[in-house]
């Protein structure tokens, strides 16, 4: 009999909801562009799932994060902390402002940033005059700080506001991968000043592209939604009263992330099945682990990734192997400070960073990842590693 070839998708679209028919509306009613009823449904639909007063709506994740700094009041000459190991965007959002970022190492275990470490920096490093944290070595002034809920798994939020609230330090949550995720009751995204998710066709739920701000403040909510509309001031005239950016989602976007919005909860279910029946199976192989939530807290799972612990085949050796046999598969990204737009940047660790990078792969996850896959993706991977 001939063996089945496959092509395992690394995290694909689930697309089994209203994602047509409401295409088909806005195509019927031609409100296909930056403007539609649908945008506003979205909004109004993700701040009363999240628990938040306003979410705006905008073009990419990336594209939230630049208009959250915006909104924060972050400046050029200012300096902002983010993790080491994040996708770059997270820091080049900081480098479109003329501001500079901090690079923080991460926690070997869940890949986050290293909040130990933090506080160290913050006590040896810094100091604070009137309401500001001045960073010694520059003189500049420490603005904000973004987590990264890394591969869906929350950071602990009450000890990170604990650590940065002295210090007068604002809080813009990156909850890219992390939509639909708990941590004391309350979902991420609320917890820090302002929060930033994406809906990329590679997220938990996808618009096609976009992203979402969600926050509390309706300061914060009026500045970035005037600034995603080109800082217009007049509703008939081409009026403008700063640089503003054309960050709007469209209404056909907004549709298709709608539609994936019913249907998170379903998704999420089903990812962490996904990820309990990885666990079960790599719990009987040796020199497997994999980067996890921390205990109690809640994750999406949006990758799952394992941490390969054997001296004689390497990361690189067994992703080769998995996308030779149609896995789709990827390292985590590499670190920022060994990145060449981020070699000089500030950096404080001891390269856990690259550690976990080099010994770490995100394998297949789609909530529609069927059993039969999943199974040939943990075979080989226990073939790779000589252990059934």
């Amino acid at each position: 009999m001939r063996k089945k070839k496959y092509n395992i998708s690394l995290n694909q679209p689930f697309l089994n909801g209203n994602e047509k028919k409401y295409l088909m509306d806005c195509i019927n009613s031609n409100w296909v562009s930056t403007v539609g009823p649908y945008v506003k449904k979205f909004e109004y639909s993700f701040s009363n799932f999240l628990g938040s007063s306003y979410a705006v709506a905008c073009s990419s994740g990336t594209a939230a994060l630049h208009l959250a700094l915006l909104a924060i009041g972050v400046k050029k000459n200012d300096l902002v902390i983010v993790p080491n190991l994040t996708f770059i965007a997270t820091a080049n959002v900081i480098k479109y402002i003329g501001a500079e970022p901090i690079l923080i190492d991460i926690n070997y275990n869940n890949a986050h940033l290293d909040l130990e470490l933090l506080e160290k920096f913050l006590l040896e490093e810094c100091y604070i005059n009137k309401t500001s944290c001045i960073h010694i070595a520059t003189e500049k002034n420490i603005k904000a700080i973004i987590p990264v809920h890394i591969l869906g798994h929350a950071i602990d939020m009450i000890k990170l506001k604990k650590i940065v609230k002295k210090y007068f330090i604002k809080i813009i949550e990156d909850a890219a991968e992390a939509i639909g995720v708990k941590f004391k009751n309350k979902y991420i995204g609320f917890h820090g000043d302002i929060s930033c998710f994406s809906f990329n066709g590679n997220k938990t739920i996808t618009s096609g592209s976009g992203g979402m701000i969600a926050t509390n403040s309706k300061s914060l909510a009026k500045k970035v939604r005037h600034l995603s509309t080109q800082a217009k001031t007049h509703k008939t005239e081409f009026l403008h009263d700063e640089i503003g950016y054309n960050y709007r989602m469209s209404n056909i976007h907004s549709a298709i992330g709608l539609a994936q919005l019913e249907k998170l909860n379903l998704y999420l279910d089903k990812k962490k099945k996904i990820a309990n029946r990885y666990i079960k199976a790599f719990k009987k192989i040796e020199d497997l682990t994999w980067i996890s939530p921390i205990e109690e807290i809640d994750s999406s799972w949006w990758l799952f990734t394992i941490i390969i612990k054997n001296k004689n085949i390497s990361a690189d050796r067994i992703l080769e192997e998995l996308n030779i046999n149609g896995i789709q598969a990827r390292k985590l990204w590499k670190p920022l400070n060994m990145l060449k737009p981020y070699k000089k940047a500030i950096f404080v660790g001891k390269n856990t960073s690259f550690n976990l990078y080099k010994n770490s792969i995100s394998i297949p996850s789609s909530a529609n990842l069927k059993k039969d896959e999943q199974d040939f993706v943990i075979d080989l991977i226990s073939k790779l590693l000589k252990i059934k």
